[in-house]
């Protein structure tokens, strides 16, 4: 600790900014005498350090600092550097802004902050200064937009069309403007217009083709993300169009020509929507083994997202639990509660005391699940626990096949009290009970394919000697008011406000009719027969091409044959229904052969796939199939503890961070939220894959002071501007507090580039290699910065790891990595698992 103590003092107290800056003086670049327009067109042709270096020398003198600071903010925008260049405008006198360009970075500041209201503000002004500008339009139009507004979006961007009929972003405004208002023809007839004059734009191709795709004219949409796609990838592009074409593919049922795109792109160009899409696209094939670890994106995007909770235990996936606690987390709908409920019992068979979370609501008949010990009610104090885990992640920690899905059915009985408070309602059993539910909830994203209305079912109202129990809730329930008179009818619905209710009168049911919605799982898992119609492509958890449920042996299910076909699948119940009933009460619903099935699908495990966990870093995606750090990430949810453990310590609030070789983030989350709001981490990651996740990551933890760099950080390039690589002098650092250079990125080099910064600011430096020759070079190359340096030497198994597992996957493997203080530092100790480096 003495040694810390000494380190932090000096590093994170008073710098010596200025005492080591007179080995290498400052460069300072001449000022034109207005320098600010010179700056954009270097800004244009991609000389970032040199306009950064023009507008900091013009910082000393400038009569106007605020039109200075904005062409700063310029700069470190189109740099990346988005949390630099939003304290920049920051600073600005918002009372003294002018310029049209500097109304339009204010409203760019307004709407990067969530004020949308301030934005619309901002880009109103800029078109006070600037009439027609196209900027200020799409920028007004867009804020209106995110603001809600599409009324005022469409009228501001068909004013744009007018002017600039043949501006992209005018014309993808507009057509998003019209789609927000429902009017899809308009959307498509404004992207056809401009598609005539350039019809290989590859942006404008897949705007129409989601345009298409919302009115469901899935095939045409196809052909043009495919279309975008060749034309974007033979001119370089960034563009994603196959996530969309793999995404729709999948949801209209083409589950394996989707699954082989996305099988093949995803490794190559990671995209959250077609990692959320193939999950469960895998699932429905029958590939569970690697359909349930795709799944696991689904806490990354709302509404789960808003939902992760941290707390401050590993969540389980298959480490011992004999005498342990685990939290067990319900998720998604009731449905998915009940259905996947099954699991509980067998974490409490593996010794665990099992604390089960409910939905909201589910207190009671959460009480009903087999194996709970204790149920938590919201606001109870949680007990000291050993792991958690999210109800429908238990799958994937069972390593749960088709084949192996737990059915110990039934595992709910009803509440005898329930039970009792119904009974007098179905005392008269001369006929058979079938229950009804003919819709679900309207707010389901895909709930205009699986509902129906009422009207549709009535062959199958019109059948004899069946009493018909009405389990529909929510604003379908009107629509009994269309039942003949000659059916037997009762209408239960509006009574079954709680779900004890509905589980006792399921009970009592014998049949239930619906559409796939939560009821289907309550009766299954008491093992009632359900007959379920469904729409096309169902749900993944009913897989594809069967009519029985490995999930629920009582379960039929009737398919449609193809999307919107309800006719035959109610002319199908319809004749079952009548069968069934003549055979009443000697025949069972539920008895019925399984339907043949051809041999299990090929349990495989796809190369190269990212895979999202949750890690001593936060719940992030990474590559499992990465030799060292990945496997690490998936078996113990760290990596190299020890390093970073160390460089958290090293850094503080406000701290600026350079990170080279960040990989997927492992080590940047963490550092980045140490330097807090008000500090900055640059990252650098040279592998295309990897450095998407690294910005997907640091997305979905909202952590906004660090930026994902482009370019590559090296050493002076001898062949001067390329526009390739970048160095750390040529970043324009004020200040610079660590550098962190992770395997795979060239430490030597990257010293080499930072021979500024080395003096001015006297960060401190961690780097890493698997060579320890590429370390003694660089410790050799600081002896002439005034550095001391250390070897630290870490296994990469660590007992105490963040998963709580014991076994050393690595054979005894170690790290290391060069860590120097500069030597005005009084460090009187080694740091901790380090040894002095002569």
């Amino acid at each position: 600790m003495g040694t810390l103590r000494s380190v932090l003092g000096t590093l994170l107290g008073t710098r010596r900014t200025g005492a080591a800056s007179s080995h290498v003086p400052a460069p300072r670049t001449s000022v034109d005498a207005d320098p600010i327009e010179h700056v954009r067109a270097l800004v244009d042709a991609g000389r970032l350090p040199e306009a950064l270096a023009i507008v900091d020398a013009a910082m000393h003198d400038a009569a106007d600092l605020d039109r200075v600071r904005v062409a700063r903010a310029e700069v470190l925008r189109a740099w990346g550097r988005t949390a630099e260049a939003l304290r920049e405008l920051e600073r600005c006198d918002p009372g003294r802004v002018r310029e049209g360009v500097a109304m339009r970075a204010m409203a760019w500041l307004a709407a990067q902050r969530g004020r949308s209201g301030d934005a619309v503000t901002w880009w109103k002004r800029a078109l006070d200064a600037g009439p027609g500008d196209v900027r200020a339009l799409t920028g007004l139009g867009s804020a209106l937009l995110a603001a809600g507004d599409a009324h005022s979006a469409t009228r501001v961007f068909e004013d744009a069309a007018r002017s600039h009929p043949e501006d992209r972003d005018v014309v993808a405004g507009l057509a998003q403007s019209h789609v927000a208002l429902g009017r899809h023809d308009a959307a498509e007839a404004v992207l056809r217009r401009a598609l005539a004059g350039r019809p290989d734009d590859p942006a404008l191709l897949e705007h129409l083709a989601v345009v298409l795709s919302r009115t469901d004219r899935h095939d045409e949409a196809f052909a043009l993300f495919a279309r975008a796609g060749e034309i974007g990838a033979a001119a370089g592009s960034e563009g994603e169009p196959f996530a969309n074409l793999g995404v729709g593919l999948c949801q209209t049922g083409r589950l394996r020509e989707g699954v082989e795109l996305l099988e093949r792109e995803l490794p190559l160009r990671p995209n959250l929507n077609g990692h959320l899409q193939i999950g469960p696209a895998l699932l429905a094939l029958g590939e569970f083994r690697e359909g349930w670890r795709q799944y696991e994106h689904r806490w990354l995007v709302p509404p789960l997202a808003a939902l992760r909770a941290d707390y401050g235990v590993p969540q389980w996936s298959g480490q011992p639990l004999d005498g342990r606690t685990i939290l067990v987390r319900a998720e998604q709908g009731i449905g998915d509660v009940f259905q996947f409920a099954r699991y509980l019992p067998r974490l409490k068979a593996l010794g665990a005391r099992v604390i089960f979370q409910p939905l909201r609501g589910m207190d009671a008949v959460a009480k009903l699940f087999p194996g709970v010990d204790h149920v938590v009610r919201e606001g109870e104090r949680l007990p000291d626990l050993a792991y958690f885990v999210n109800l429908m992640s238990l799958p994937l920690a069972f390593g749960t096949t088709v084949e192996t899905i737990p059915c110990d059915i039934p595992y709910l009985a009803p509440d005898p009290a329930h039970v009792a408070k119904w009974a007098a309602r179905f005392a008269q059993r001369d006929r058979p009970l079938i229950g009804l539910a003919w819709a679900g909830r309207p707010e389901h994203a895909r709930d205009r394919y699986r509902s129906l209305d009422l009207n549709q079912l009535m062959p199958v109202l019109g059948t004899r000697g069946v009493r018909f129990v009405s389990m529909q809730k929510g604003p379908a329930v009107v629509q009994a008011e269309s039942v003949p008179e000659a059916a037997d009818w009762i209408g239960l619905g509006p009574e079954l406000d709680e779900l004890d209710d509905a589980t006792a009168v399921l009970s009592m049911l014998d049949l239930l009719i619906c559409v796939d919605t939560g009821l289907a799982h309550i009766a299954g898992a008491m093992g009632k027969p359900v007959w379920m119609m469904l729409p096309t492509p169902a749900d993944y958890r009913w897989l594809t091409g069967r009519d029985d449920s490995p999930w629920y042996p009582a379960l039929r299910l009737f398919r449609q044959p193809a999307p919107r076909q309800w006719e035959p699948v109610i002319a199908r119940v319809a004749r079952a229904l009548e069968a069934w009933a003549d055979a009443w009460p000697h025949g069972v619903a539920g008895e019925r052969p399984r339907a043949a099935t051809s041999a299990a699908p090929l349990e495989r495990r796809i190369e190269g796939l990212a895979f999202a966990a949750e890690t001593r870093a936060g719940f992030i995606q990474f590559v499992p199939d990465e030799p060292r750090v990945g496997r690490s990430l998936e078996h113990y949810g760290e990596w190299l503890e020890p390093q970073l453990g160390l460089a958290l310590r090293l850094t503080r609030a406000g701290a600026t961070i350079v990170e080279a070789g960040a990989g997927a983030g492992a080590h940047t989350l963490p550092l980045a939220r140490a330097t807090g709001a008000g500090g900055t981490l640059l990252a650098w990651e040279r592998r295309p894959a990897l450095r998407r996740l690294l910005a997907q990551n640091l997305a979905a933890h909202a952590i906004v002071q660090a930026a994902v760099m482009t370019r590559s950080l090296e050493g002076p390039d001898p062949r001067g501007f390329t526009g390739e690589r970048e160095t750390i002098d040529d970043l324009g650092l004020a200040r610079l507090d660590g550098v962190k250079v992770n395997e795979g990125a060239d430490a030597v080099a990257i010293l080499a580039g930072a021979h500024d910064a080395l003096w001015r600011c006297r960060p401190w430096i961690m780097a890493s290699a698997r060579d320890p020759g590429d370390l003694g070079r660089a410790r050799e190359g600081l002896r002439e910065f005034g550095y001391r340096a250390w070897r630290m030497v870490c296994p990469l198994f660590r007992p105490g790891n963040f998963n709580r597992r014991d076994d050393d996957v690595f054979g005894g493997e170690r790290a290391i990595a060069l860590v120097a203080i500069p030597e005005e530092v009084d460090v009187r100790d080694a740091p901790s698992d380090c040894v002095e480096w002569p």
